[in-house]
């Protein structure tokens, strides 16, 4: 059962951004808990230029995956414009979720490097915590030691000066950070329900052109229970930015 956000109630015109990147990267377990707490959502489709919203109104921003790179910005000229966003919502202390992809714009804002991996992560992978770097004793809980997880991505992350790197995998190094308390990354894709996981494998070969050959297609699906763990860890984490938020004040 969700637990239930304790929060002030929401002034008028506040909601919960999404920035999205692609038809199949939504928020998916996202939206639907959102709705249980009676918060709104607003999805922005970045890649149809469609307007962000004023950053007084928003609650939390939220970035999605994509299939893009953040560096290319000749291809996709609107990552110039959002990564000015980005940055705009982080200086106002507004909270800030990033996804894969979202969680590379963000190291990127942050003065990080976006770079490619030499074997891309694609199904359930064991992250593990980096306990070398302490963070808060109030948001330690958020973070389990372990973790299996949904991950698709070819490219990673180099650590913000000054966040606090989270997880680690055999294959990435760096897998999550927080920064100012406020602002996490998320390598990993905790967001997908067993349904989302099944149209994101057909959505995204249909579009990248990735193959069943490329990736573990059947230990997805032999394991797609695993989803469990992710949606579990979303949940406290989008209590924890949605109670810290100063914009959900009256």
């Amino acid at each position: 059962m969700s637990e239930i956000l304790k929060i002030e109630p929401l002034s008028k015109g506040k909601y919960v951004v999404a920035l999205e990147h692609a038809p199949y990267e939504t928020p998916c377990y996202i939206t639907s808990w959102l709705a249980s707490q009676s918060i709104p959502v607003k999805e922005i489709k970045v890649w149809e230029r469609e307007p962000f919203p004023d950053h007084n109104e928003v609650l939390l921003l939220i970035i999605m995956g994509g299939p893009m790179n953040i560096y290319e910005h000749d291809i996709f000229p609107w990552l110039i414009l959002e990564k000015k966003y980005i940055k705009e919502i982080i200086d106002l202390s507004i909270p800030v979720l990033g996804i894969c992809l979202g969680a590379q714009l963000i190291a990127d804002v942050l003065g990080g490097v976006v770079t490619r991996l030499p074997v891309p992560e694609f199904g359930w992978t064991h992250i593990c915590r980096n306990n070398e770097h302490k963070i808060h004793s109030e948001i330690d809980h958020l973070f389990p030691n372990t973790l299996e997880i949904f991950q698709w991505h070819q490219d990673t992350f180099s650590i913000p000066e000054k966040a606090v790197h989270l997880y680690s995998s055999q294959t990435c190094t760096n897998q999550a950070f927080i920064y100012a308390d406020f602002v996490i990354g998320l390598q990993f894709h905790p967001e997908l329900y067993e349904n989302d996981i099944l149209n994101f494998l057909m959505l995204v070969e249909k579009d990248t052109g990735i193959t069943e050959d490329e990736y573990p297609k059947m230990d997805i699906l032999d394991r797609i229970f695993l989803y469990q763990q992710g949606i579990e860890f979303l949940e406290k984490l989008l209590i924890f930015l949605l109670s810290s938020s100063k914009n959900s004040l009256l």
